[in-house]
């Protein structure tokens, strides 16, 4: 099963807790509690949304350029980009849903 552009970003991603500068800090050894630790990986999904987007806006650009090409191999990389960006830009916008929710 090939993975998605989710999951190799999130396994990328470290969920150590952050300070939450609306949560009182948890005593000098103390775990956090579950909604501290919620609260500070909230930012997660945005800045996943955020890479996808850059990367499918990279995408998009690249076959803007390669379209001005039209040989058979040039425009088969433009047909496959363009599925790319759309498949990545779906995952950022599902990525935005969630956290709006």
């Amino acid at each position: 099963m090939k993975p998605t552009l989710c999951a190799v970003l999130l396994s990328l991603v470290t969920f150590a807790p952050a300070p939450c500068a609306d949560q009182p800090m948890a005593m000098a050894g103390a775990q956090p509690t579950c909604g501290q630790m919620l609260s500070s990986m909230a930012v997660i999904p945005r800045k996943i949304s955020m890479g996808a987007t850059s990367v499918a806006n990279m995408w998009e650009a690249h076959a803007k350029f390669m379209s001005a090409n039209k040989d058979k191999a040039s425009q088969a990389e433009v047909k496959g980009l363009r599925e790319l960006v759309k498949g990545t830009k779906q995952i950022a916008a599902d990525l935005d849903r969630q956290r709006a929710a």
